[in-house]
């Protein structure tokens, strides 16, 4: 054990009688809710119910306190009590490992129970105690497969990645249990020789049906994108397609592997109700950059899931879409959420810049602390401001929330207002390209073209998804090109 004194700038397990933070008294001398919890797990500690041990020493494990009573119980006569004691330093933060904890540790490795053996290797495999690998090693040719799989994950977490060499063959192996943390080491080690053989076997696995393994899949559906095994790609899109179950990991797997081309073919999935399907092709749109999804993601602004309504509003945000400036802007006014609304005028201003300046003044009274505070931010994100915005900023640097207050007057200091009447040029607005011949049928023109942009995305099957888009593009310019010109209208009547 001469190579792990390193380990000893921790303090020495004697030490630590109790946590630091919590051992001394408070000035009135009354207990905190955690001192009186680990008070009572102490006391459970001397009970002779094997069970209210092991159920003690793991919660004062998991609360790094009393960590000498922890490395104690690791001699328990009891197993469940030494299981408990070695999960229960799983957590401990590593400047806290002692040398004396790790020679514990390394002992219950070889412990009469497999069970404690198990739990002591995988608490080394989760601390990241690398010194631990050579012990570990040998344990892949234990006879008990649960110990086994204990030793090939802490293998996995411990690396290199070289090691992926011993674990290999393990996807082979007869019990599922073993295959099921091997497919989970070669995505975790990113150990790359191991992407074509998975990728081989992963149909077959598929054409066990109902009876296939769950977890076995998923960890190979997971390695294939932590691999960035990209001869993947169709076949993960097929498991997208039409294996319920999953779905989600086969879409995450494609966003690790940045899968443009898959984008396309499984946006039409947004219609499924299913939220975390949802989330997981938004991101995938994302990730991929995918130009033509906003005319898919727009209707979702307006979904029943507050969750979705935020990945959408910052994922149109990014695909910088025009288009969804009026929905964002009812967002802003009347979504149900508070800390949604505030986000959306951030969204508005993003998208619009300078010209957002319109809707920041309407929300500039709003009621929600939130938007207030965003509309002060984003005022003062301005190349210049009217006296109108100057007024309203004003009135936000008195407002009776402190966070409002102190962004407006951080505004007013970027645009060198805080002295009264310094007042800054707003830029020049935008004109209209509308022909003077159509302002008569600017109402109309701004309905119709309005409702064909709105339904668009009622037509929107796999082969047709880019036409449809191009289509959109078009009419979103159309459309700032008129509201434009009823700004204007409304600005000069004349």
């Amino acid at each position: 054990m001469s190579d792990i004194g390193f380990l000893s700038r921790g303090k020495s397990t004697g030490d630590f009688n109790v946590d630091d933070q919590h051992a001394q008294p408070d000035p009135n001398n009354a207990m905190t809710d955690r001192d009186r919890e680990i008070a009572l797990h102490l006391s459970a500690l001397r009970s002779k119910k094997p069970e209210n041990r092991a159920k003690a020493v793991k919660r004062l494990g998991d609360m790094q306190a009393h960590l000498d009573e922890v490395v104690a119980a690791l001699d328990d006569p009891i197993g469940i009590v030494r299981i408990a004691a070695a999960e229960g330093l799983a957590h401990l933060e590593f400047e806290r490992l002692t040398s004396d904890m790790l020679e514990s540790l390394l002992a219950a490795i070889d412990d009469r129970d497999d069970r404690v053996c198990c739990a002591a290797i995988r608490t080394l495999g989760m601390l990241g105690v690398e010194v631990a690998r050579d012990e570990i090693i040998p344990f892949l040719e234990d006879r008990n497969p649960f110990v086994v799989n204990a030793a090939i994950t802490a293998l996995a977490r411990l690396g290199p990645a070289e090691i992926g060499e011993k674990l290999i063959g393990f996807l082979d192996a007869e019990n599922p249990y073993l295959q099921s943390a091997a497919a989970y080491a070669m995505g975790t080690l990113r150990y790359a020789p191991a992407g074509p053989a998975m990728l081989e076997r992963l149909p077959q696995l598929l054409q066990a049906g109902d009876q296939a393994n769950p977890v076995i899949l998923g960890n190979y559906i997971k390695a294939l994108g932590d691999l960035r095994e990209r001869a993947a790609i169709p076949l993960l899109i097929e498991i997208a397609q039409n294996h319920v179950g999953m779905r989600s990991k086969s879409i995450q797997a494609l966003i690790e592997m940045n899968a443009v081309e898959a984008a396309p073919i499984l946006a039409h999935m947004l219609a499924d109700p299913g939220v975390r399907l949802r989330d997981s092709l938004i991101r995938l749109m994302v990730t991929a950059g995918y130009a033509d999804a906003p005319v898919l993601l727009r209707p979702l602004l307006t979904d029943s899931n507050t969750s979705i309504r935020q990945l959408v509003l910052l994922a149109l945000t990014q695909f910088n879409d025009q288009a969804a400036i009026k929905a964002i802007r009812t967002m802003s006014r009347q979504d149900t959420n508070p800390y949604l609304r505030a986000a959306a005028v951030d969204s508005l201003f993003t998208l619009q810049g300078d010209e957002a300046l319109r809707d920041l003044l309407n929300l500039a009274a709003d009621l929600n602390t939130n938007v207030r505070r965003a509309v002060a931010e984003n005022l003062g994100k301005m190349t210049g401001l009217s006296q109108e915005a100057q007024a309203a900023l004003n009135t936000l640097a008195n407002d009776p929330q402190p966070e409002v207050a102190l962004q407006a007057q951080g505004a007013l200091q970027k645009h060198h207002l805080t002295p009264p009447g310094q007042i800054a040029s707003p830029p020049p607005a935008v004109r209209s390209l509308l022909p003077e011949a159509l302002l008569p049928e600017l109402d109309t023109l701004l309905e119709a073209l309005q409702r064909w942009q709105d339904g668009l995305a009622g037509g929107s099957a796999p082969g047709n998804l880019s036409e449809l888009a191009q289509l959109d593009r078009a009419l979103t310019l159309l459309l700032t090109h008129l509201e434009r010109a009823r700004e204007q209208r409304l600005q000069d009547p004349e």
